[in-house]
């Protein structure tokens, strides 16, 4: 039997993609045990796995499972980043998904960045303990190489992302959306400056945005009450937020780094193009009609002017999902 380690997955993306794997697996008729996080909420296909093991993220009790429960499973599939505490005599994946661990950026806080070199050092204690790495671009296989000095031949590229199906829209597409909740690494700060330099420019595009932290949100009214053009909708559900994908004609994205970056996928797959961070990240996923500088307000609003003035390319996908050929290989095993 399969064993799905998911026990440093509770929250965000990677409990989204978590329960798209499971419900995957269930309707190919695999059989699997979950072990997860006590913090994770309910997955919406969980009455229908063969087993779920819920228990702390804590090393000793991981552990401890390990060592009860080695001989129980011929393949096991690491989710949380984390390889097992001991090296097993079946074939071990483990799926790296938070590339900040790897790439630790400027706008994190001191605090930030110690925590972020402990968990990659611990996790680098424990490489030997999987044989493959699953990731989803390019660019966090080529950190995985320069940070945790795993070999390329070891890295195999499988991204997977569930989208819902977008409605049509029969109106012009005008405004420009940015999805994602205000953090440091994620250029909300930036974005809204080179708003303020659009407005002070004479173009006054609205932008939409999904934040909802009091801090962020005050600078937001400031800027309103100012005249600049901006709409946050804080946290809204899907269908709503496809509504906003659909009006948009562009994702403005001046995310600093991202694992993958869905809501790139989202807004392509909803037909908007692509202005974002000149970063690994982007590329690895698509060819966007225009890039900037992300620690540049000034470089942002430049690149919204080029791409108002026509003169940019239509963006294009190139990342698909490969769900199917990671489960084909997960199976392979068993």
């Amino acid at each position: 039997m399969l064993l799905i380690d998911s026990l440093y997955v509770n929250m965000g993306g990677a409990k989204g993609l978590l329960d798209y794997l499971c419900c995957s697996l269930i309707e190919r008729g695999v059989e699997f045990v979950l072990l997860k996080d006590e913090r994770c909420g309910r997955l919406g296909c969980e009455d229908a796995i063969q087993k779920v093991i819920v228990m702390r993220a804590d090393l000793k009790e991981r552990k401890a499972f390990y060592k009860l429960h080695k001989a129980d499973f011929l393949c096991v599939f690491c989710f949380g980043n984390v390889p097992p505490p001991m090296k097993l005599l079946v074939p071990v994946y483990t799926y790296f998904h938070n590339i900040n661990m790897l790439t630790i950026a400027d706008c994190f806080s001191m605090k930030q960045c110690i925590l972020f070199w402990i968990k990659r050092a611990f996790i680098r204690s424990l490489k030997r303990n999987t044989d493959e790495w699953f990731v989803q671009t390019s660019n966090t296989a080529n950190e995985l190489e320069k940070h945790l000095g795993v070999p390329s031949e070891k890295v195999k590229l499988y991204p997977f992302y569930k989208l819902p199906s977008f409605p049509k829209f029969e109106g012009k597409r005008s405004d420009y959306v940015f999805v994602g909740e205000y953090s440091g690494s994620k250029g909300h700060d930036e974005l809204l400056e080179a708003w303020r330099i659009l407005h002070e420019r004479g173009v006054n595009s609205v932008l939409h945005l999904t934040v909802t932290g009091d801090t962020f949100l005050k600078k937001i009214k400031e800027a309103i009450d100012n005249g600049v053009q901006i709409i946050n909708h804080g946290y809204i559900p899907f269908g709503q937020l496809a509504q906003l994908y659909i009006q948009s004609k562009a994702t403005i994205y001046p995310s600093y780094n991202e694992s993958f970056g869905l809501g790139l996928v989202e807004a392509m797959e909803a037909g908007c193009d692509v202005i974002a961070a000149d970063r690994p990240f982007v590329h690895s996923i698509c060819r966007p009609s225009e890039v900037f500088d992300p620690s540049s307000p000034q470089s942002i609003a430049d690149a919204v002017i080029r791409y108002e003035d026509n003169r940019s390319p239509k963006t294009e996908k190139t990342v698909e999902n490969r769900i199917d050929e990671m489960i084909m290989k997960l199976l392979c095993e068993i």
